[in-house]
């Protein structure tokens, strides 16, 4: 989310002319997030969200709101991207492609419980049962990315930290993908990318680093921000329930139970890559948000020094 290009109602109006919302009232910008321009859009007839894609090309735009406007008519909790009168479901906006989406109520949590987890489960395995044939890219985060990142940022880091990288890309490198069961993932299903309300997932949010990749792989990520301590320990209880709520949708299979360990690590390594990338290319901006890697090293850490075990019998017992 976060703010790179500066909106302001003179630019908006004539772009708003092209929707039937209403008459605008107030825009404010979303200082959350990291890939995005987005904004809150109050009109005559509702609420709304105002997304310039700054990285996107027009066919990739076209592709993340069509897989969310098909997911929201199968009923799936997640946002409806409007058309325009037209019927385009976006146009271009300070030179570039733009979307206006509908706000939904809700709130995301700070503290995942065992019932939040348990409902979050349930819906990813819906999810991936949805998003099996969309044709949408590899993943854009996937082992080619994560093999060039590490190079990229190795010459700069210390070398405990070098080793760390070195140990969760050869975990990468054995990994038997072509063996796991794939399919579109939401690649990025963080905490403040779904929204509560009543004890109930009211929104799933931001799509827009979607993929085709294993299934499993995006429910290790799950597992990184739902549930963990501060610190990067596991919270066993809440991994247990994440875990047998996916499974009773979408049953893991043994090669899934098999490479799990070495699943989360990957996971885990995806983000403290991306976030060390982004610290190295750090801008000096109050609207851009800046996410510390240190978070995922500790994860790492964790698990290199307390949760390895590279058989399947790390996630039977979960599982049980």
């Amino acid at each position: 989310m976060s703010v790179f290009t500066q909106v302001t109602p003179a630019i908006l109006l004539p772009w708003l002319e092209n929707y039937q919302v209403g008459e605008f009232k107030s825009l404010h910008p979303i200082k959350v997030g990291v890939q995005n321009s987005n904004f809150f859009l109050e009109t005559t007839l509702g609420s709304w969200v105002l997304t310039l894609f700054e990285t996107l090309d027009p066919a990739e735009v076209q592709i993340y709101l069509d897989l969310m406007l098909n997911l929201h008519a199968s009923g799936m909790p997640v946002a409806a991207p409007q058309r325009q009168q037209g019927g385009e479901l976006w146009s271009l906006l300070a030179d570039k492609p733009t979307a206006l989406v509908e706000r939904c109520p809700g709130d995301s949590l700070e503290v995942a419980d065992v019932s939040s987890v348990h409902r979050l489960g349930e819906c990813l395995a819906k999810l991936h049962g949805l998003m099996r044939s969309w044709p949408g890219p590899e993943n854009p985060r996937g082992r080619l990315w994560r093999s060039s990142a590490s190079r990229q940022i190795l010459t700069g880091l210390e070398s405990r930290d070098a080793d760390l990288i070195a140990w969760a890309m050869q975990i990468d490198r054995g990994l038997p993908w072509q063996d796991l069961p794939a399919g579109g993932i939401h690649a990025d299903l963080f905490r403040d990318n779904v929204l509560w309300q009543g004890g109930n997932i009211s929104a799933v949010l931001d799509f827009y680093v979607a993929g085709r990749d294993a299934w499993a792989y995006d429910l290790a990520i799950c597992v990184h921000d739902w549930c963990r301590f501060p610190g990067g320990a596991l919270d066993v209880h809440r991994a247990s329930a994440l875990l047998k709520a996916y499974h009773a949708v979408r049953p893991l299979t043994q090669v899934e139970r098999e490479v799990w360990p070495s699943l989360l690590v990957v996971s885990a390594l995806r983000f403290y890559l991306s976030r060390c990338l982004a610290s190295l290319r750090r801008v000096d901006n109050k609207d851009i948000l800046q996410k510390d890697p240190e978070e995922f090293h500790l994860i790492l850490n964790c698990m290199r020094t307390n949760e390895w075990d590279g058989s399947a019998n790390f996630i039977q017992v979960l599982l049980d």
